[in-house]
């Protein structure tokens, strides 16, 4: 199993960007769980050309507090967004993959298997 730990927060910033940053190391250290989370933004940024929490720090006026809390919601429909012209053009089995990516407690987390079974 891979397993990278970065335990210093310098290290980290030099080695990390932006949500990806936020989403790997809130505790100090990059565990293969975390990896996940870090996925599930790129697959949600890749889906809507934003990171997953720049709505909800939009009303909160803060992404940190939105990344630390795992606060996102999506364009149309899911999770009450309702600031898109149109519709949320993708379904609910990439929704529900996005969401096990993104699961802000590491046990619940969706696992490599998981993500296998969910495609």
């Amino acid at each position: 199993a891979f397993k990278l730990s970065v335990t210093h927060p310098a290290v980290a910033h030099a080695h990390t960007g932006g949500c990806a940053r936020a989403c790997r190391v809130n505790d100090g250290r990059v565990a293969t769980v975390a990896l996940f989370r870090s996925l599930g933004c790129v697959l949600y940024a890749m889906c809507y050309h934003e990171s997953p929490f720049e709505r909800t720090a939009g009303a909160t006026g803060s992404l940190a507090l939105a990344i630390a809390q795992g606060k996102y919601t999506y364009p149309r429909g899911k999770n009450g967004g309702t600031d898109a012209p149109e519709q949320d053009p993708y379904s609910e089995q990439v929704h529900n993959l996005i969401d096990a990516m993104l699961q802000l407690d590491p046990e619940k987390r969706a696992s490599l298997d998981d993500i296998r079974n969910m495609l």
